[in-house]
Formats: structure tokens, C-alpha cells, sequence
């Protein structure tokens, strides 16, 4: 009995992994519908896309492709199947984060071994009599504050320049 309960629970995992159709999984670019894939190449800038992924936010199909830059900078994008840019990452490095960011950094990892520091942006601000409001490109609403408080790794999603 617990080996077949062992086996059940690795088939699910794969099948997890293997991203079937309800969840992420590795794509091609043949495999992503054209407005994604226009979109993911365009963003790109001519460089070879390294992984393409699909990945269901929301309810909504996303594709995210890496590549890198002709000076080795790490980049991703991440488009719904209609090409709308939804997320842009590019990889920095921590001197160049600005100081009040560097700071609430230190303040999060006291040890200094920060190894990644990524530059994500995309996100809309509307201003209306009854003030303001940020959203990200999926809907959910951003706290002006919520940059001090935990990362969401289901959907992060940064303002930026």
C-alpha cells in the first residue's frame, strides 16, 4: 500500500511539473500563441530566448521567457496570449539599486548574501478625485506600502522607472 500511495504521489508531481493543462510548465516558442510569442521577441531585442514557460495566473494563460543580453544581464518577460505586456525583469546589480531600496533590503537580509537583485516593473497608477490607485496588469490592487511587506512569489509584480 505505501508504495503505490509512494507512486501515485510521484506521478502526480510530474504530471505537476510537467505543466499539463492546468498548470505551468515549459513551452516553445512554436507551442505559444503568435501575439505571445511576437511580444516575447520583441521584448527580447533580437537575442535568443534561453526558456519559455507557461504560466496560469488568475485564470489567464501567461508565457515568461528568459534570455541574455549581449553583456551577460539576465532578462525575462512575461506576456499574456494576446502579447500584453504583463511583467518585464531585468537582472542589476545591487550597487545600482537605489539607496532606500538597498537599505530595506539590508534591513531584510542582515547577513549581506544577497546573491540576485532583479529590476521588475510594470504597473498602472489611476488618479481620480477619490485619490489614487495602483494595479498590476492582472488586476490585483497594490498598496503604496505593500513594497515594505512580504513578497508574493505567485505574483510579484513591482513598479519600476
Amino acid at each position: 500500500m505505501r508504495s503505490l500511495l509512494w507512486t501515485l504521489f510521484l506521478m502526480g508531481w510530474v504530471a505537476a511539473c510537467a505543466g499539463g493543462p492546468e498548470g505551468r510548465g515549459h513551452a516553445t516558442l512554436a507551442g505559444v500563441p503568435q501575439a505571445a510569442a511576437d511580444a516575447l521577441r520583441r521584448e527580447a531585442g533580437g537575442a535568443a530566448l534561453d526558456r519559455i514557460e507557461r504560466e496560469p495566473e488568475r485564470g489567464v494563460d501567461l508565457y515568461e521567457a528568459a534570455w541574455s543580453a549581449g553583456d551577460g544581464t539576465a532578462h525575462e518577460a512575461k506576456v499574456t496570449a494576446d502579447g500584453a505586456l504583463v511583467e518585464r525583469e531585468e537582472s542589476i546589480a545591487l550597487a545600482e539599486v537605489p539607496a532606500a531600496a538597498r537599505a530595506a533590503i539590508a534591513r531584510r537580509f542582515p547577513a549581506g548574501d544577497v546573491q540576485v537583485v532583479r529590476k521588475t516593473w510594470i504597473l498602472y497608477e489611476a488618479e481620480a478625485a477619490g485619490g489614487e490607485l495602483l494595479v498590476s496588469p492582472t488586476g490585483r490592487e497594490v498598496d503604496e506600502g505593500e513594497d515594505e511587506g512580504e513578497d508574493d512569489d505567485d505574483d510579484r509584480e513591482e513598479g519600476a522607472p
